[in-house]
């Protein structure tokens, strides 16, 4: 067992004085840890700790009277201001009181507690953290790793972790002692970060302000960061790690589309105009609709505060409006609805596009998208006049085996992934490229965004279908 080494081994106990040892021990080893000891819960943190790992519990906190249940209860009031919800974590009971209080805790994490339920738990002796004549550490390891063994699995993301910190630390500390500390060394650093951002952004970074300035020197180091990490990787990684790994079949439900979306699909964003963006325009239609509907009945509350002579006209004139803005919005629904399925149909195998049962079933269950395929160059150097719109759909995976695969002018993901709750491929139509202006973007709402590796999939199949020059020849035709 992976002791982790970033700030997130929780101690929850109501006596200071018996975790002095552990604490000590911890911080010996450079292991930070949290401690929660106040009885009325006052130094609990006001937002849950992401990303704790271990938790070291006393299962009596000195309140709670013999009831082993309120007793629980009192603990399931830190473990939920202290942990978030699903946190992959190991629990480490040490009690004097472990066999009046255990089993009732680990009953409410299989009920309604479930959601702060460990990965793993184990009991350890509280004594031993008073033995002077042992090092107190080898003695957690100890015992950790006999009761902890069909849980070796969790060692894989506990080293990662530590990795990306220590990695982390390793670039930071490179780069703020290019330059010995003076009185100059905060301006020092802030130009260091003005060429950083410059690296990544050339000279459209002189026209952004401080934070975007700041969020482009981090993506630099991002970029960088990669390289420190693999090179972790391999220097840390040895036999002890052997066997954490293998390819024996579990039943985990819908495990590859799943695994798929955290590895293809971001939920986050920066802007509405940045590369990988995916809109879903047939809702924008229906907001509009709605919009306009909303427009209407409130112009016509106004009707009667105006003269009564005025009112039948004015009637008239709202209805008039209402309906023609409704006819232009569906209208222009009906071009897009058109568009798309054009789309979609012509991605089918001909016995598909024949078949008006399964091509009718294909058309009711896909999602239009549109795909921000602007170079990532030109928005992070604000050089995009126009941002390029690639249109597409999200396919149920059942489809894919209806889909013309050999098409010169289309991009089918060969990755599956989990999208409202199913297995879906992305399809592109790369002949349906077009360009937005900046306004026509910023009335758009993104839905998720892909990540940068499939992104560069999808414009590296652009662009090679753009750059097809063709051949001009002659060949002898059949006598």
């Amino acid at each position: 067992m992976i002791l982790p080494d970033n700030g997130k081994i929780v101690i929850i106990d109501d006596v200071p004085g018996e975790v002095e040892q552990l604490m000590s021990a911890l911080t010996k080893e450079k292991m930070p840890s949290l401690f929660f000891h106040d009885q009325g819960e006052l130094d609990l943190p006001d937002e849950p700790i992401k990303n704790v790992r271990l938790v070291f519990l006393d299962l009596d906190l000195g309140i709670g009277g013999n009831d082993p249940k309120q007793k629980i209860r009192i603990i399931q009031q830190r473990l939920t201001r202290i942990l978030i919800e699903r946190t992959p974590y190991v629990l480490i009971i040490w009690s004097n009181h472990e066999d009046r209080y255990k089993e009732f805790l680990l009953q409410e994490f299989e009920g309604d507690f479930k959601l702060y339920k460990p990965v793993a738990h184990c009991s350890l002796d509280k004594s031993i953290l008073k033995q002077n004549e042992i090092n107190i550490i080898d003695g957690i390891r100890e015992s950790l790793k006999k009761q902890l063994v069909s849980f070796k699995s969790f060692n894989a993301f506990l080293i990662w972790e530590s990795i990306v910190n220590d990695a982390s630390g390793k670039m930071t500390n490179e780069i703020a002692s290019l330059y010995p500390p003076d009185n100059d060394w905060d301006s020092k650093t802030k130009f260091i970060l003005y060429k950083l951002a410059h690296a990544y952004s050339g000279k459209a970074v002189n026209g952004f302000d401080t934070v975007r300035q700041l969020k482009n020197a981090l993506y630099t180091l991002t970029q960088t960061f990669t390289d420190y990490i693999e090179n972790s990787i391999d220097t840390r990684l040895n036999n002890e790690f052997e066997n954490l790994v293998s390819n024996s079949a579990h039943n985990i439900e819908n495990v590859t589309v799943l695994i798929n979306k955290l590895l293809l699909i971001s939920e986050s964003n920066d802007k509405v105009t940045q590369p990988g963006n995916v809109f879903f325009p047939f809702p924008g239609f229906d907001r509009a609709l709605k919009e306009n509907e909303e427009w209407f009945f409130s112009r016509m509350k106004t009707i009667p505060n105006i003269p009564a002579e005025k009112q039948e006209a004015a009637i008239k004139s709202t209805k008039l409006k209402y309906e023609h803005n409704k006819e232009l919005i569906s209208e222009k629904l009906r071009k897009w609805k058109s568009n798309f399925n054009e789309i979609v149909v012509s991605a089918l195998v001909k016995p598909v596009y024949e078949n008006e049962a399964i091509k009718k079933e294909i058309l009711d269950n896909f999602y239009g998208i549109e795909l921000n395929i602007t170079p990532l160059c030109d928005y992070a150097q604000e050089k995009a006049k126009m941002f390029r719109i690639l249109p597409g759909a999200i396919l149920k995976s059942q489809f894919r085996k209806f889909i013309n695969i050999y098409s010169a002018y289309t991009y089918i993901s060969d990755a599956d992934f989990i999208f409202e709750g199913e297995g879906c491929f992305l399809y592109f139509d790369l002949r349906f490229l077009y360009s937005l202006d900046i306004e026509e973007m910023q009335g758009r709402f993104v839905h998720f965004r892909l990540k940068h590796q499939i992104l560069s999939d999808i414009q590296v199949k652009l662009g090679s279908h753009i750059n097809r020059a063709g051949v001009i020849f002659l060949y002898d035709e059949p006598l």
